[in-house]
């Protein structure tokens, strides 16, 4: 798949179609961990899978990880190859994002890139990280990286019922359906409920107001039906991970977590 189509400058407006595809090439392979909230555990997956990677002889770098603290998903980071983000200005304070350059001056075969939805500050070459992706793709670089259903673009208005709440940010189902692979990371929504007032790295009270609204049993067991809006499309929900050497792009293998 030629990637090149998915990939515009400023300003944040940016949108893709189908027909910037453009035609297949030589262009990296794109898989993504697909949940239906945060905390099922799609970045464990992520971080999970680079490092069997690595195990096997694989060159692995993270690009981008967010680990909100939590003292597992930081563990998971241990004898991983971290490429130090870029610190943009940004409303009076600074915030990391991914260094482009310096990964593509690095040329990994495996980019690990966390919250492939994700809005960039103004600063910063492209304004979604999905563009930044594309770029390590077009340049044949292969790249692992995390979706939650909620953002993707077809679906933001029953996030907006379920939820209360509109989705900051999105991404084009397009660029979704591009991928080579896309597994489900599945979690029960009592456990994710569980997960959630376990409160490992935060207080309780900052644990409810950053999960708030989806943080109700009705809630989570709605979110828990996005597959039945059309996503994955040709993809079952599944439970677990995958074994990369055996997954069949275009499907769902079973795995293990």
């Amino acid at each position: 798949m030629n990637y090149s189509g998915f990939v515009e400058a400023r300003p944040n407006e940016t949108r893709c179609t189908e027909g910037s595809l453009g035609p297949a090439g030589a262009a990296g392979h794109l898989r993504i961990y697909l949940g239906y909230a945060p905390g099922v555990g799609t970045t464990c997956a992520l971080l999970s899978e680079g490092r069997r990677r690595v195990e096997h002889g694989t060159d692995v770098i993270v690009a981008q990880v967010e680990t909100h603290g939590r003292p597992y998903t930081r563990a998971l980071l241990g004898g991983l190859e971290v490429i130090s983000p870029i610190t943009v200005p940004y409303r009076g304070t600074t915030v990391k994002e991914m260094d482009l350059a310096a990964v593509l001056a690095r040329r990994p075969q495996v980019a690990l890139v966390d919250d492939f939805a994700d809005r960039n500050v103004a600063g910063v070459r492209h304004a979604w990280r999905w563009q930044d992706a594309a770029v390590l793709l077009a340049a044949g670089i292969e790249v692992i990286s995390t979706v939650r259903i909620d953002h993707l673009e077809s679906v933001a208005d029953v996030v907006a019922k379920i939820t209360g709440a509109a989705p900051s940010q999105t991404v084009p189902d397009p660029v979704v359906r591009a991928a080579n692979e896309v597994e489900m990371v599945d979690l029960a929504p009592e456990v994710l409920l569980d997960r959630m007032g376990a409160a490992r790295s935060t207080s309780r009270q900052k644990r409810r107001r950053r999960w708030a609204p989806g943080s109700r049993p009705g809630t989570c067991r709605r979110c828990v039906s996005w597959p039945c809006c059309g996503w994955p499309p040709r993809w079952p929900a599944t439970q677990g991970g995958s074994d990369p050497a055996t997954t069949i792009p275009g499907t769902v293998a079973p795995g293990s977590g």
